[in-house]
């Protein structure tokens, strides 16, 4: 259960990672296109 638990913590925090890398990305495209 723990293993599990910790895998799920991993998998937030990569995905928490990932978009906090591509909201930026997204904000200067809309605003390119814009």
């Amino acid at each position: 259960m723990l293993l599990l638990v910790e895998l799920l913590l991993a998998e937030a925090a990569l995905v928490a990672g990932l978009l906090a890398l591509l909201l930026p990305l997204l904000r200067r495209t809309q605003s390119l296109k814009g």
